[in-house]
């Protein structure tokens, strides 16, 4: 595997994230704040913004 296809992973993750993070929350609800969703969503796109930049290094850094 290289630093290009894990950026992709990552953005899979992130988009399937961003899709059931309302069922993430509802969860959380149950358990916790409700905030669990949101805030991984939240975390995701942060990581999303920063892949462009990452994804001609070494597969280390990405994962940093």
């Amino acid at each position: 595997m290289d630093t290009k296809q894990m950026a992709a992973i990552i953005e899979g993750m992130a988009k399937k994230i961003e899709a059931e993070k309302d069922f993430l929350t509802q969860l959380d609800n149950e358990i916790g704040d409700g905030d669990h969703g949101i805030n991984m969503a939240r975390g995701f796109a942060a990581v999303e913004k920063k892949l462009p930049s990452l994804r001609d290094g070494d597969i280390g850094s990405l994962l940093k």
